[in-house]
């Protein structure tokens, strides 16, 4: 059945599809128009559908201009790369206004590039580039080499982004020497950073007075004082100090 075909396709695209897509599940070329007005199908962007029910899904807007980025052959050629890949990694707190995308060096559209989207032109390979739901993004290794190439991010959150890359272990030194495409500079700085050791900040004025009081709220039997030590003892842990950021300090 053309439905069920259809859901499936755009199931793996958050509920999204292209018209070509329709087409092949089944659909007539000629009735795209029908289904729009009977509320079935939303039209999104030229060519580009979505099941008006389907349930709404995270960040939607990348799967949207995935599939803006179709070729004639209606093969996607875009994939999320740089800032915007930095951030769905989560490295750095760096948030990005544009979504950085990385195409082929002949990747051509008659019609305007929408101001959403910053292109950036290179032929990736396979082994550089990971699907998500609906959408590709570079991998890990591949988005510091290209933000590090770029030379524009701050390098606090430089260094940010790659120590957390290096805590979650997205890459490792074997990976970014034996990497072949990175460049000896890029590599040497990569190296260079994940060796720096990874420095907490200096808590607030008060910071352990209002810890203390805290945890006597919730029947610690402890001295305000003993309390306060303690929290001083405990602070360059890591939990502490994420649990502070997080819960405590503002």
């Amino acid at each position: 059945m053309p439905e069920s075909e259809l859901f499936e396709i755009a199931e793996s695209q958050q509920g999204y599809f292209t018209f070509q897509q329709a087409v092949t599940a089944g659909f007539s070329d000629k009735n795209h128009a029908y289904h729009v007005k009977s509320g079935d199908w939303v039209k999104v962007f030229r060519g580009i559908y979505r099941l008006a029910k389907y349930p709404v899904g995270e960040r939607e807007e990348l799967v949207l201009w995935f599939l803006w980025s179709r070729n004639r052959s209606n093969v996607p050629q875009g994939v999320y790369s740089h800032y915007t890949a930095l951030d769905l990694y989560e490295l750095s707190d760096y948030m990005p206004s544009k979504l950085h995308m990385t195409v082929p060096m002949g990747f051509r559209r008659m019609a305007k590039i929408p101001e959403v989207l910053v292109l950036h032109r290179e032929q990736l390979q396979a082994n550089e580039i990971v699907m998500q739901q609906g959408y590709k993004i570079t991998t890990p290794l591949k988005t510091l080499i290209d933000v590090l190439n770029d030379g524009v991010l701050a390098e606090d959150l430089l260094v940010q982004a790659v120590q957390d890359a290096k805590k979650k272990r997205l890459i490792t030194k074997h990976a970014i020497e034996t990497n072949k495409r990175c460049p000896a500079k890029i590599a040497e700085r990569l190296l260079k950073i994940m060796e720096e050791p990874t420095t907490l900040p200096l808590p607030p004025e008060g910071w352990n007075v209002k810890f203390a009081l805290l945890a006597k709220e919730c029947g610690i039997n402890e001295s305000l004082d003993r309390a306060m030590e303690s929290v001083e003892e405990f602070y360059q842990k890591a939990v502490v100090k994420n649990f502070l950021s997080d819960v405590l300090l503002p």
